[in-house]
């Protein structure tokens, strides 16, 4: 679960009166922490590994992630799965700082909209290292899903990257048959103009304030 949906089958044994089962449902409330693929992580592909990571109908994509962002700006963020033969849906995405001391720590703050609307389930999850990961809380049945997330970016004047993760899944319970994949976008911080540094992408005109028709997306993903 830039991994894929739903990550590793557990099998719990349930006991009730004289009866007991296992249930071989997969990670169907999230995998574990550390599955987008990201700074050496694995993915999803770790488990749902009967099919190749590199599917060109899995689509991938993160709405309202600007190019540019401004530091202390809150960004409403979309991450969009589809696959014409996916049967239900789930993923899972970090944003840490792509270069510099801080590369791999955590850039901005991650938080969950009070009302989701039309998308689907989302949890949050920090690692030992305090980078927050968010997933699907539970997988969203169609051939096109999509949660949402709020993120405020961060006073730091360094790159941020999004890994996200995501699975096509079959729906079938397992880890067998699903379609996996991974991509990363970068957001550059916003600069003011140095006359004469060379560095002019971030600083002409008005920086960008919102998130509408911003779309960012990549089809063809590899796994680890």
């Amino acid at each position: 679960m830039p991994g894929r949906a739903f990550a590793t089958v557990a099998l719990t044994l349930v006991v009730t009166g004289s009866m007991m089962y296992y249930d071989p449902t997969p990670y169907a409330d999230g995998p574990p922490p550390g599955h987008t693929g990201g700074f050496g992580e694995p993915t999803c592909h770790q488990c749902h590994a009967d099919r190749p990571g590199n599917d060109p109908r899995l689509l991938i994509a993160i709405a309202g992630l600007p190019e540019v962002h401004i530091a202390g700006e809150e960004y409403d963020l979309k991450m969009i799965v589809s696959h014409p033969e996916m049967k239900a849906g789930g993923f899972q995405v970090s944003a840490r700082y792509n270069s510099g001391e801080r590369a791999g720590q955590q850039a901005g703050r991650i938080a969950l909209p009070h009302d989701r609307g039309q998308f689907g389930p989302v949890r949050t999850i920090a690692d030992s290292a305090g980078v927050v990961y968010v997933s699907h809380a539970s997988p969203i049945e169609g051939d096109s899903v999509a949660w949402s997330m709020l993120w405020t970016a961060p006073e730091a004047d360094d790159p941020v990257i999004f890994h996200i993760a995501a699975n096509a899944s079959n729906h079938d319970d397992s880890e067998f048959g699903d379609r996996v994949g991974s991509v990363s976008f970068v957001s550059l911080p916003q600069r003011p103009v140095v006359p004469g540094d060379g560095d002019t992408d971030r600083s002409m005109g008005p920086a960008p304030t919102g998130t509408e028709g911003t779309l960012r997306s990549a089809t063809g993903m590899t796994d680890d």
